[in-house]
């Protein structure tokens, strides 16, 4: 799920090689809380073991053409490594408007 990013892989890309699919809700603060506590499952304590670099909304182009909202989350760790996630928000995105 995630991609270990360095260098010029600092763009926003399109298509991402893997999306998370597991949030339900419509609520986008539940969404990003639960975005959040998936990555602090695999990494540890937010702000303490792994901080948040950039989080942007791209498109995200399927497989089948069409394209899907994706939240996405640059974060580095305690080690210094660098990764990005894409989690899919189609459930929420837009819902407040």
């Amino acid at each position: 799920m995630f991609e270990k990013i360095s260098g010029s892989d600092d763009q926003p890309k399109p298509t991402y090689k893997k999306v998370c699919r597991f949030i339900e809700t419509q609520d986008p603060v539940e969404g990003l809380e639960q975005e959040i506590a998936y990555i602090s499952n695999l990494y540890g304590k937010f702000g303490q073991n792994w901080w948040v670099v950039e989080k942007y909304v791209n498109m995200h182009k399927e497989p089948d053409g069409y394209y899907i909202p994706v939240e996405v989350f640059k974060i580095i760790l305690k080690s210094g490594d660098r990764f990005q996630v894409a989690f899919d928000i189609s459930s929420f995105f837009g819902a407040d408007l």
